[in-house]
């Protein structure tokens, strides 16, 4: 069976990268990948004593993880757990228990995941709704909650091939193609892939949003959790607090628009326009509310852009498969 994610962190068909390292490499990588997001965005200059626990925690999470395993599977002992793996958003451990029996833990990585517990319910949601709803082998979630540095998730493991192991070239350390792959190889990675994307194109919803059980129907219950989102917050230190309102308050889309602006148009006039202008019944409305001098520069100002279409200077628009991409 291939095996490859659909989403953050929803293993339907599995595809991520194996990380095996020695112990002490494994620490610093731990560390690495947490610890210092724990400082910066987990607990802040007002918990300095905390520190060190939560780092003591991460040294010993495969212990932790051994625990956590057991205790939603308490019939067994969990024996050993795996070195990590990790995906863009998660890492992940395989915990052998003593009759063989495999289950997976996942945690959501500090500081790449900026809403780790929102998140994880929504991924909790995700996978039953497709075991419920498609024909995809979802993992069964044995059980999830908090550990003491956030959200975790057990779920039965699904033995299988990573996709990228099939594919890939093995004398080439990072992941690239095998140029050596034979054609009936390739028809049946796309052919697995293609099933996965046709069984997930069955369910509709009339809106685009985070699915909700309520009253034995599953609807759109709020916003989406996007990878926008999820960057803006990361990267430009935006307060989570102050992102959970931003696209009710039009900044996430006034955001959007200054960083995209292929798109500034679309995204002004449906999203920004009414929200700080009010109602639009003709452009008259919306030059009115510029200055004199504003107006008077307006003619040399379309000439200008006039020109330059007609010189080409614009710069040229981005094809569908590029605005894809962003």
């Amino acid at each position: 069976m291939l095996c490859m994610f659909i989403g953050p962190g929803i293993p339907v068909l599995l595809n991520y990268r194996r990380i095996a390292a020695p112990a002490f490499t494994k620490a610093v990588l731990l560390l690495r990948a947490f610890a210092h997001n724990i400082i910066i965005y987990g607990l802040g200059r007002s918990c300095k004593g905390e520190f060190p626990k939560a780092v003591c925690q991460l040294a010993e999470i495969a212990v932790t993880t051994n625990g956590l395993a057991s205790q939603h599977h308490p019939s067994l002992h969990a024996t050993k757990a795996s070195d990590f793996t990790t995906s863009s958003y998660n890492m992940c451990y395989t915990v052998a228990f003593e009759d063989g029996y495999h289950v997976l833990v996942q945690f959501p990585i500090m500081g790449r995941s900026r809403f780790r517990s929102e998140k994880t319910r929504d991924e909790l949601l995700v996978m039953a709704f497709l075991a419920r709803n498609t024909r995809l082998p979802v993992p069964i979630v044995l059980g999830t909650g908090n550990w003491g540095c956030g959200p975790y998730i057990v779920m039965t493991f699904i033995e299988g091939t990573l996709l990228s192991k099939c594919l890939r070239d093995p004398t080439v350390q990072s992941p690239s193609l095998d140029p050596t792959i034979s054609e009936s190889s390739l028809q049946r990675a796309y052919y697995a892939m293609a099933q996965v994307v046709l069984e997930l194109s069955k369910p509709t919803f009339p809106s685009i949003g985070a699915l909700k059980y309520d009253s034995d129907a599953w609807k759109v219950g709020k916003r989406p959790l996007t990878l926008n989102m999820n960057e803006l917050v990361r990267v430009g230190n935006c307060p989570p607090n102050r992102m959970s309102s931003s696209m009710e308050n039009g900044l996430f889309w006034f955001c959007l628009a200054a960083r995209k602006s292929i798109m500034f148009d679309d995204i002004y006039w449906t999203f920004l326009d009414e929200k700080y202008f009010g109602h639009l019944s003709s452009l008259d409305d919306r030059l009115s509310l510029l200055t004199e001098d504003e107006r008077n520069e307006l003619d040399g100002f379309v000439r200008t852009k006039k020109q330059q279409a007609e010189e080409k200077t614009l710069d040229e628009h981005m094809t569908l498969d590029e605005i894809i991409d962003l």
